[in-house]
């Protein structure tokens, strides 16, 4: 994850090992990490997964993070879902808090396929076309819902990349 901690510098923390599959996981900060230092002092402190070099400006409502992108291509995970699939954002109470509450960002589609054939992607775009991948700007604050305004329109379509050799359908089970 990408951590602001009182200020606008950004500092990556990875989970510790041994605490995949829980509800509460622990982070160690990456010491050999070094974002580009900022100042900026900042009320809360801001978190953003799966980490990104994002820049972080304070408002009257909260925080902005930009450069964040959404990628066009997603990989395809077998009962599962890719590493940084569920964009979060959290926001603490103040810059004591160590305690961080992820919100997702989005939603997710599930798309469940029967049949014989063989997949190696799936495409998805909007009836009208609507932006779903790309850079973007997340707006967040504490105890509030987070918001996205995405800034070109040129995605808008996602792919699941399922790999060369491509996922089998089964007739039965989606």
């Amino acid at each position: 994850i990408a951590v602001c901690m009182g200020n606008a510098t950004v500092n990556r923390f990875s989970a510790k090992s041994g605490s995949e599959g829980s509800a509460g996981v622990v982070f160690q900060k990456d010491e050999t990490y070094n974002g580009e230092v900022s100042d900026a002092a900042l009320s809360n402190n801001i978190a953003w997964y799966p980490f990104s070099e994002f820049t972080c400006t304070s408002g009257d409502s909260g925080y902005t993070l930009e450069n964040i992108v959404f990628p066009v291509t997603q990989n395809y995970v077998p009962a599962s879902f890719a590493e940084g699939a569920f964009p979060m954002v959290a926001v603490t109470k103040d810059v004591a808090e160590k305690e961080y509450s992820f919100k997702n960002v989005c939603g997710a589609i599930m798309i469940q396929l029967k049949g014989s054939g063989l997949i190696r992607s799936v495409s998805i775009t909007g009836n009208s076309y609507e932006i779903l991948a790309g850079p973007a700007a997340v707006s967040a604050a504490y105890d509030a819902d987070p918001s996205v305004e995405m800034l070109e329109d040129e995605f808008t379509t996602v792919t699941l990349d399922c790999g060369e050799s491509g996922v089998v359908l089964d007739a039965d089970v989606p």
